[in-house]
């Protein structure tokens, strides 16, 4: 074998070694509270439906409670 496949064989044994533990790790339930959506805009603009609609959906498929938030101002500068 040579000398760069000995040590990239021995670099993915030990990522896989390290990787390992976190897997496991993983295995709770996350998250344990309501999710909570922030939405940078006032209620009853144009973003707050499509806020609502894409948390009922998520609420759905993921089995995790979501809320839209709305406060007004909270964009990133």
């Amino acid at each position: 074998m040579k000398p760069g496949m000995l040590r990239l064989a021995a670099a993915m044994i030990a990522v896989t070694a390290f990787a390992a533990p976190a897997a496991v790790a993983q295995t709770t339930d996350w998250p344990t509270k309501p999710v909570k959506f922030i939405s940078p805009f006032p209620p009853g603009g144009s973003v707050d439906p499509l806020a609502r609609l894409m948390a009922v959906k998520l609420t759905e498929s993921l089995g995790q409670q979501f809320i839209v938030e709305n406060k007004t101002g909270a964009s990133v500068r």
